[in-house]
């Protein structure tokens, strides 16, 4: 039997990983890419949520998957390895493709802006607002001040692979 690209990806992990962040991985590549709590994907992948924790950890610094976390409001798990050569984004041209973001309108000066997932807090500092305020904007469309000046034309996507779902 020959291995196909999948496969090889499936036995290069399970040699240089251990079971469980296997596993894990293995469960991250069968729901996709998207917004999750930490409490619910323990609870679909049967681990306790310190363990979970530590694999998402160690599956990031090994290059299987990117993800940006938000304490109690959960993860964004938005780059999963697909094949042995594929390696996680790190130049800014390559991962500008890959990084979740909000697409915004400044009305006073009628220009589209990318909010990347990672520049939340130097855009919040930008605009003059608590990050509270800036992301109450983002994730929940609430206009207040940012919307006097501020419109979302896309919510939070990841322009390569599949929408992150936002269940909030």
């Amino acid at each position: 039997m020959k291995p196909n690209k999948e496969t090889e990806l499936i036995a290069a992990v399970r040699t240089t990983n251990s079971n469980i962040d296997t596993l894990n991985f293995l469960c991250f590549k069968a729901i996709g890419c998207g917004w999750y709590s930490i409490g619910e994907v323990a609870d679909l992948f049967k681990i306790e949520r310190s363990n979970l924790n530590m694999s998402l950890v160690r599956l990031s610094e090994n290059g299987l998957i990117s993800y940006t976390s938000y304490g109690s409001s959960g993860i964004v798990v938005w780059w999963i390895k697909s094949f042995t050569e594929d390696v996680p984004p790190t130049n800014p041209e390559v991962e500008e493709s890959y990084t979740p973001r909000w697409t915004l309108l400044d009305t006073e000066q009628n220009e589209k802006h990318n909010v990347f997932i990672n520049d939340q807090t130097e855009w919040a500092e930008k605009a003059g607002v608590t990050l509270a305020v800036f992301r109450n904007f983002l994730y929940k469309n609430e206009r207040g001040m940012l919307g006097q000046r501020y419109v979302v034309l896309k919510g939070l996507a990841v322009p390569k692979g599949k929408p992150v779902k936002i269940e909030k």
